[in-house]
């Protein structure tokens, strides 16, 4: 969903800690489906401190709800993070108060905020003093994101309707491109009945409305509004839903959000895309099967006239790194000593790798634009904010006059109220003037029609003043507004490169550098913990039949079954290999051994690499 950060922040206040810089997204549900928040901050120095967050929404229709209150048991601020998650759980707030129905419909929907304005209060507090308080107000806007997994669970529930499957070959896409029953309108109404029952299991239900070119469909928990879908109506819809997809898989940019009222965080947005593409992988692969018959056996023949042989390979993804699964059989090798048959798992480090630094090129690029952009807004709306202060600034000195006439007013201090307190007064000054000229030319008639005049006089002077007022607020308010817009982007730009931008900027030579060096580098815009897991250290993962050479001494003329382990601990990349090898001597029989196999090779030194290898047969025996 758009997280339109549309500002109107009050500013922050700083108390002896000038040095604290704030700014925060949105509550967004995270693992275990818990509500959490993300708080971006700058500090010279560590320092323990307790959060006081208090969040409310106003809908549309201008009801207002505060649906959440926090405050955080002390933590420490690390001066070199920029960042806190806090979750709002009883384990990591002293109080907490969340409005139960709001945070259903955030979890009914795994992770989607009701559309509307939100405004939040923050406080930082240290023992009973507030080192620094701020306000912001973020929009929800009402088209629901790619990148969620709400509507990648609609989408997907549209398309096996259409088709019965999620995912389709380029082939059966190309016939579906002109079929009626792909059509977005028809293939809605096949579906209702699925919708419902979807949504129903969730608490939630929809609406749909047509229009001449698209289908709409919006979306509610109980009273919330959460989102809209919009499909193209006289479109292929598999088609359609293929190319998002695609951009998911792909990291696309027209995915995030850059705009200056639409901007989030490029940290927080990658995450996303990168949660979504690990969803959106796919199993892929080849098989083959093929056979050899014939009508009898040759005399003393070496090789069966009748045989299969089974083969091929597939990558899928396990626990988030890709994975390839190789292997042949032929039948041949029932009646063979020497087996040809082979099984192997790996892992795919290069693909891994050439995924990561998919990401950190696109995310590169991405920041760059968003810089460039916000110097253009910069000079666009810094020269908008100056037109308005000049209009501002006639229209304060019109205003001068006119409050004058109704008894002069203090302009610095405006104020709806204060305004009508002149009207009473000037009133009030009307009425004691009349009945003077009543009690001195004993003509109460005429004395009444004076007064009459001054006020209708009068009240068109406070209705002018009352538009002049209003207009002024309007302009106050046009200026405020977007200066706090370009101040809130400036800012969000500013904690991108902190978190991320100035880490991966300058990665060289990504071609000698381990999956596991780059994950640190880009760590703030991988899945949460993906940079920190286990599994980014791996250089290598190889179980069955292992085919590559470890030392070209051992290894020539050998094959070995068992697994090869590397792994990157930062100063080197250590590995260890074990299993059986067998080595097939020159009178035909083959040897097998159990071999162990050690080998460290160390990180460049002067653009030197040092390995060291240890190999060690275990047992041996001789196959008759």
């Amino acid at each position: 969903m758009f997280l339109l950060l549309s500002g109107l922040c009050a500013g922050t206040r700083s108390y002896g800690i000038d040095s604290l810089r704030l700014l925060v997204d949105l509550p967004a549900l995270q693992d275990q489906r818990q509500l959490a928040q993300d708080i971006y901050y700058t500090l010279e120095e560590d320092k323990a401190v307790r959060f006081q967050l208090d969040w409310y929404y106003r809908s549309d229709s201008g009801d207002s709800l505060k649906f959440l209150s926090a405050q955080s048991k002390e933590l420490k601020l690390s001066a070199a993070q920029h960042n806190y998650r806090l979750y709002y759980t009883h384990k990591d707030c002293t109080q907490l108060e969340v409005n139960t129905v709001f945070a259903a419909a955030i979890r009914q929907t795994e992770g989607l905020l009701p559309v509307g304005k939100y405004s939040c209060k923050l406080l930082i507090l240290s023992g009973n003093d507030t080192l620094s308080e701020a306000r912001f107000t973020k929009l929800v806007d009402t088209l629901i994101s790619s990148t969620t997994l709400f509507k990648e669970n609609i989408l997907n529930l549209l398309q096996q309707s259409a088709t019965g499957k999620q995912v389709l070959s380029e082939r059966s896409l190309s016939g579906l491109k002109n079929s009626y029953k792909d059509k977005t309108a028809p293939l809605l109404n096949r579906s209702e009945r699925k919708l419902d029952k979807y949504l129903r299991g969730r608490n939630l239900y929809y609406k749909r409305s047509a229009g001449a070119d698209k289908e709409v469909l919006r979306f509610y928990s109980d009273s919330f509004f959460m989102g809209s879908i919009t499909l193209p109506k006289n479109a292929s819809f598999s088609m359609a839903h293929q190319q998002e997809r695609q951009k998911l898989r792909t990291f696309a940019t027209d995915l995030t959000n850059t705009g200056l009222e639409s901007m989030e965080s490029l940290n927080s947005q990658f995450r996303k895309i990168s949660e979504r593409q690990e969803n959106e992988k796919e199993i892929t692969g080849n098989i083959f099967l093929s056979g050899n018959t014939s009508n009898g056996q040759e005399p003393n023949a070496m090789q069966d006239n009748r045989y299969y042989e089974l083969g091929g390979d597939i990558n899928l993804p396990v626990l988030g790194i890709p994975v390839q699964l190789t292997g042949f059989y032929t039948s041949q090798d029932r009646n063979r000593q020497a087996k040809a048959s082979y099984f192997k798992i790996s892992y795919d480090a290069a693909k891994a790798k050439e995924q990561l630094t998919e990401l950190v090129h696109v995310f590169s690029g991405q920041y760059d634009q968003v810089n460039a952009k916000s110097k253009s807004y910069g000079m666009v709306y810094q020269q908008y904010i100056q037109s308005l202060k000049t209009e501002q600034g006639g229209l304060l000195r019109q205003m001068k006059g006119q409050f004058n006439e109704l008894g002069g007013a203090d302009m610095n201090s405006l104020s709806e109220e204060g305004i009508k307190q002149l009207l009473e007064q000037r009133l009030q000054e009307i009425a004691i003037k009349a009945k003077e000229k009543a009690d001195s030319s004993g003509n109460v008639a005429d004395a009444k029609a004076y007064a009459d005049s001054l006020k209708i006089q009068a009240t068109a002077k406070y209705e002018q003043a009352m538009k002049q007022y209003e207009k002024l607020k309007d302009y106050e308010q046009k200026i405020e507004h977007y200066s706090t817009l370009l101040e809130q982007y400036s800012k969000m730009v500013h904690y991108d490169s902190l978190m991320a931008y100035s880490k991966v900027k300058d990665l060289k030579n990504i071609e000698s550098m381990s999956t596991k060096d780059m994950a640190k580098k880009a760590g703030a815009i991988l899945p949460e913990g993906k940079a920190r897991s286990f599994l980014t250290g791996l250089t290598n993962l190889d179980i069955g039949m292992l085919n590559h050479y470890v030392s070209d001494y051992t290894q020539s003329g050998q094959m070995m079954k068992g697994i090869d382990l590397g792994y990157d601990v930062g100063v080197a990349q250590l590995g260890a290999s074990y299993g059986n090898t067998q080595y097939i001597s020159r009178s035909g029989d083959i040897e097998q051994y159990k071999v162990l196999g050690l080998r460290s090779m160390f990180k460049p030194v002067a653009k030197q690499n040092i390995g060291l290898v240890v190999l060690q047969l275990l047992t041996g025996k001789k196959s008759v």
